[in-house]
């Protein structure tokens, strides 16, 4: 037979379980799904919404189409055409409100990177105007040193 160790957390110190539950809980923190974003929502509600409202549309012409009577035609008028582009449009409405907010976001994020941009060119004038500062004090207090070598 076979020695089997036993299994369980005899072994373990505090300081390795303790490890182990933290590697656990940032393993499930990782694996947990990412929320979607309010563009991703807008954007998936429009993909849905769109496609079946064609669906709907397309039913409700293919229905009407059999029956050459309008009394038979009118609740796939109602059912299918009506409700069809009902759903066509506001999931065409979803789909641009998703793409507006990317823009905006994008807009935002490129606001951003701006201000970051031009704050930085701030501080290099700062530092420009520093080091000329410097130079010219440089300049002018060797300028007599170098009046009295030429007269030596």
């Amino acid at each position: 037979m076979t020695d089997v160790a036993p299994t369980g957390d005899a072994g373990l110190r505090p300081n390795d379980a303790v490890a182990r539950v933290s590697r656990l809980t940032e393993v499930m923190r990782a694996a947990r799904p990412r929320r979607l974003s309010h563009d991703r929502k807008l954007a998936l509600a429009g993909s849905v919404l769109a496609p079946t409202g064609v669906v709907l549309v397309l039913l409700g012409w293919w229905g009407a189409a059999g029956s050459a009577r309008e009394y038979e035609q009118i609740p796939f008028l109602i059912s299918g055409g009506i409700l069809g582009l009902a759903l066509l449009v506001a999931g065409t409405g979803l789909l641009v409100g998703a793409w507006l907010t990317r823009l905006v976001t994008a807009a935002r994020t490129t606001a951003a990177h701006a201000e970051d941009t031009a704050a930085d060119v701030r501080r290099i004038a700062v530092a420009i105007e520093r080091l000329e500062a410097t130079m010219t004090a440089n300049t002018t207090a060797a300028a007599p040193r170098r009046a009295r070598r030429a007269n030596a």
